[in-house]
């Protein structure tokens, strides 16, 4: 299934009388842009998302 294991916790969790430990796993989704997209600055993407949010707070508002 093309995952990779990325992490493990020994002994983590406890329950039921015993320690129980986990794995974490990743799988890529998708395929990824080369070269990746540049980050830009919250300062330069604030009004945008100011107003994204405004709409979808829209319906909540009475």
């Amino acid at each position: 299934m093309d995952f990779t294991l990325v992490g493990v916790l020994p002994k983590c969790g406890y329950q039921f009388g015993c320690w129980y430990g986990t794995a974490h796993l990743n799988k890529a989704l998708g395929t990824y842009p080369t070269p990746a997209v540049p980050i830009r600055p919250f300062p330069e993407i604030r009004s945008d998302f100011e107003a994204w949010l405004r709409e979808q707070t829209a319906p909540f508002k009475g």
